[in-house]
């Protein structure tokens, strides 16, 4: 550590000029040798699902032990969390930091690596190596079947029914990757949940009762509802999750991400069905003037259940109308320019050459052109999850 190739320096330099002044080492040799690093004995993370992960560490050393840190993050993630722990001073430590998780602050499925770090009273510091602990729901017995981009995890029993949505994936994901222009560097895994009562408890308290799914692309992660043997749930919303993830890996930089209107529009145009519905949604809300525009669109969809197809449904009908009216390789230009990470206005300007407003005016003209009065909301029409980004993660599906 640097710290202690500090202390290691400055001995040294203390032992040449000793030896300079015609004085004896003993002295200097023996503060040298003597304080020996901290040792430590025993370490171990314990998850317990739904409340959080208990870390635990002892060591010793021959000086006291007066200050810890425990620091954690995702696996696919840089940023790190930081955990204080209380130090009574001593030549050995007991010490436990308990990451509480509970109200959604973590979602199931993730590796978390962590790792400590000790002073003792002469300021010598030690840093543990890091480790890894797997983050899981484990009320069931989940078994993982391994792609070569994605990971299956299921309990249902049914080997060919995982192989489907394995295969759905990965699918997806070759198609997706080159379309987007994405490298994917980060593997995915989906938890394929079996019922919705399930479901639920993988879930943040307060969430819609009809979200089917959940996609965290900074986790590489998806959750989902996938009822064994029920293929077209699969062809329906796996296509769609990993939409989210390519194209998360495909414009990902620090300043900002796609807005929602493209990030879904282009998910709802993955599935392999369940969208059948979702024009003549559009034409019956242009109707009954209820459209929301484009600008409203960017960053949030409505909580409701009908309001949220609403916005599933627009938003494909936003990124299809851009296709047919500035080419289809102007979703591919808009995607590149979001890897610059400007904003909302400025890439629909730089892409397109219209304002957002424009687009907005554009896009409803071309609806009110092709007529008809469409369909309302179906019995088969089931939107996917929240469209709120919350910090971490995203609530999509």
């Amino acid at each position: 550590m640097r710290f202690k190739q500090f202390r290691s320096v400055a001995a040294m330099l203390a032992l040449v000029c000793a030896l300079l002044a015609g004085v004896t080492p003993a002295g200097v040799l023996a503060q040298a040798t003597t304080t020996e690093a901290i040792v430590v004995t025993s370490e171990e993370a314990v998850a317990d699902f739904p409340n959080g992960v208990t870390f635990s560490l002892t060591a010793a050393s021959d000086e006291l032990i007066v200050a810890a840190e425990l620091f954690f993050r995702p696996a696919s993630m840089e940023t790190l969390r930081l955990g204080t722990v209380e130090v009574v001073p001593g030549t050995q430590v007991s010490l436990s930091y308990e990451a509480d998780f509970r109200g959604g602050r973590m979602p199931p499925g993730v590796d978390l690596v962590y790792f400590w770090r000790l002073e003792d009273a002469a300021g010598e510091i030690v840093e543990t190596a890091e480790r890894v602990v797997l983050w899981a729901d484990d009320r069931f017995a989940w078994e993982p079947l391994v792609g070569n981009r994605v990971t299956v995890y299921a309990y249902n029993g049914d080997p060919a029914f995982n192989q489907a949505i394995l295969d759905a994936a990965e699918r997806t994901t070759d198609l997706l990757s080159a379309d987007y222009s994405a490298e994917m560097n980060q593997p995915i895994r989906l938890w394929a949940y079996s019922s919705g009562d399930d479901f639920v408890g993988a879930l943040a308290p307060n969430s819609e009762s009809w979200i089917a799914g959940a996609a965290y692309p900074q986790l590489g992660l998806i959750i989902s509802v996938l009822p064994p043997g029920n293929l077209a749930e699969v062809g329906r919303i796996v296509p769609h999750e990993v939409s989210h993830q390519v194209l998360h890996q495909a414009t990902e930089n620090p300043f900002n991400g796609p807005p929602v209107w493209l990030d879904e529009g282009l998910a709802v145009i993955a599935q392999e069905n369940g969208a059948e519905n979702f024009p003549a949604l559009v034409q019956a809300a242009a109707a009954n003037g209820v459209l929301e525009p484009i600008p409203v669109l960017n960053s949030q969809f409505p909580y409701d259940a009908e309001g949220a197809l609403l916005g599933y449904a627009q938003s494909e009908s936003i990124v299809n109308f851009i296709a047919a009216t500035y080419g289809d390789d102007a979703i591919a230009r808009l995607i590149a320019v979001f890897r610059d990470g400007v904003s909302y206005d400025e890439a629909v300007e730089m892409t397109l050459g219209v304002t957002i407003d424009e687009l907005d005016g554009q896009w409803r003209q071309s609806i009110e052109a092709t007529g008809g009065a469409g369909g309302g909301l179906t019995g088969g029409d089931q939107p996917f999850g929240s469209t709120g980004r919350t910090g971490l993660d995203e609530v999509l599906a």
